[in-house]
């Protein structure tokens, strides 16, 4: 998550990415201070495995990454 969060880009891609988690789920992500106080340092894949299990209908978590990654290095070719 801290890589995430400390690239201005990337934390665009992973914000829009909560978005959509956070339409599907109950437990809201918020990358607010004590969100990423407690979960900064872990693994981006293991927030979204934990917060998003009934986003998962049509993609896992390593996809998800997957299209994150694409998502990011599209926007640095631009």
């Amino acid at each position: 998550m801290g890589d995430w969060l400390s690239h201005p880009k990337a934390k665009i891609v992973l914000e829009g990415c909560f978005e959509d988690m956070n339409r599907h789920i109950s437990n809201k992500i918020r990358l607010d201070d004590e969100f990423v106080g407690f979960w900064g340092d872990f693994p981006a894949i293991k927030v979204i495995q934990m917060f998003g299990q009934a986003w998962f209908k049509d993609r896992s978590p390593d996809l998800v990454i997957e299209q994150l990654i694409e998502q990011f290095n599209r926007g640095q070719q631009a």
